[in-house]
């Protein structure tokens, strides 16, 4: 089971045990102060679900290049973590809606048809 799921289940027991405690006719000092730790438990788990889901849906990737000792290599990062070039482009294949060959494809049709070249 994924981490988003635990959190949701755990967050409608949470729930159900909130309700059980307001609907109580027996509101006292002990049983407010653990409504308000139910209260803050579940914000907390709300924000780690947004979290969790917003970072599964924004990345981030770059491609530079570095000197070493006069040799010039290439550094491919998903999310400021190195990774290799194949790790990389697998990445943005599966994760963008336009592969790397779409976008080569792209770029090599545009040079073949630019318009300097259509005069």
């Amino acid at each position: 089971m994924n981490k988003i799921n635990e959190l949701k289940i755990k967050e409608r027991k949470l729930q159900a045990q909130l309700v059980n405690l307001v609907t109580s006719n027996d509101l006292n000092d002990e049983l407010i102060k653990t409504i308000n730790q139910l209260k803050t438990e579940l914000k907390n788990i709300s924000e780690e679900i947004k979290d969790i889901e917003f970072s599964k849906n924004n990345w981030e990737c770059s491609h530079s290049y570095k000197s070493i000792n006069g040799k010039v290599e290439e550094v491919f990062k998903i999310n400021d973590k190195d990774v290799t070039k194949e790790e990389y482009i697998d990445f943005v294949n599966k994760n963008s809606d336009k592969s790397i060959n779409k976008l080569l494809n792209e770029d090599i049709l545009k040079s073949i048809f630019h318009p300097f070249f259509l005069i």
